[in-house]
């Protein structure tokens, strides 16, 4: 009878170890979509990983909830998002996210999912009838950001593409108008120490073409770096809660419990 307990526990063990490098490279896939910030495959790839029933152990849900939640946010589907951080954190109500890879905006709705569920277990309730999302603003270190280096703020938010495209615009706008306001002022005093009639002429047109060039480097520098205030402040926050309009979405605030989803995209 021992042997028969010792093969079958044996043949458990056979069938955990196959079952972990699957896990494994489960994964591995998903940390390498969510790298590419291609995040409607992580969420692929996390739905049917789910749909795996070697999926069981609870490390491994809580990655794929965490990968999901994340993934949601950055595609603006705060609802599903939520639904995935409050199942993450019904598995593990300590759980923290890494402030070093998160952006701060995700790590402040993260806790403010893990506030509401302690308020929620503090006062004995179970559930709440709805769930209306708010978007709230940058973090003052990345409006600072922000000013200083337009984009830089929208990187430190989790506005990936965004901050990116306005940084390196930011940044030749910015090295073009150092470059004419040097070349400006190279050419004014070529131009006024010109002598012969002809040389004059070509000298002031070399410091009129240089002049232009240079307001109109400054000029685009400037508008990206209103632009992107203001986009900061006002129009990605909004953005990031629907694709459009004025919607109203039926979700499950967790495995059992239904809610909506009111939203308003200006």
């Amino acid at each position: 009878m021992k042997n028969h307990y010792l093969i079958l526990y044996i043949f458990f063990l056979l069938i955990y170890a196959a079952a972990a490098p699957d896990n494994n490279k489960i994964l591995a896939d998903i940390d390498q979509s969510y790298k590419s910030f291609n995040y409607d495959e992580v969420i692929i790839l996390c739905q049917k990983a789910l749909q795996d029933s070697s999926v069981t152990n609870q490390v491994t849900l809580a990655v794929i909830y965490r990968f999901m939640g994340l993934s949601y946010y950055a595609l603006g589907e705060m609802g599903p998002s939520y639904n995935k951080f409050y199942l993450l954190l019904k598995l593990n109500p300590q759980y923290q996210l890494d402030p070093a890879v998160t952006p701060p905006k995700i790590l402040r709705f993260f806790d403010e999912i893990k506030a509401s569920m302690n308020q929620m277990h503090s006062n004995n309730v179970s559930a709440i009838p709805d769930t209306v999302f708010i978007p709230t603003g940058p973090d003052k270190t990345s409006i600072i950001y922000s000013f200083i280096l337009p984009g830089s703020g929208h990187i430190r938010e989790g506005y990936q593409t965004k901050g990116w495209i306005l940084t390196t615009a930011a940044l030749v706008t910015l090295g073009s108008s150092v470059y004419y306001i040097i070349e400006t002022n190279k050419r004014e005093k070529d131009y006024l120490n010109a002598v012969d009639k002809d040389i004059i002429e070509q000298e002031y047109q070399k410091y009129n073409d240089a002049y232009r060039l240079r307001n109109l480097s400054l000029g685009l520098f400037a508008g990206i770096w209103l632009y992107s205030q203001i986009d900061l402040l006002l129009i990605s926050p909004e953005k990031q809660i629907t694709n459009s309009g004025l919607q109203i979405k039926a979700i499950m605030y967790d495995e059992y419990t239904p809610a909506f989803l009111l939203s308003y995209r200006f």
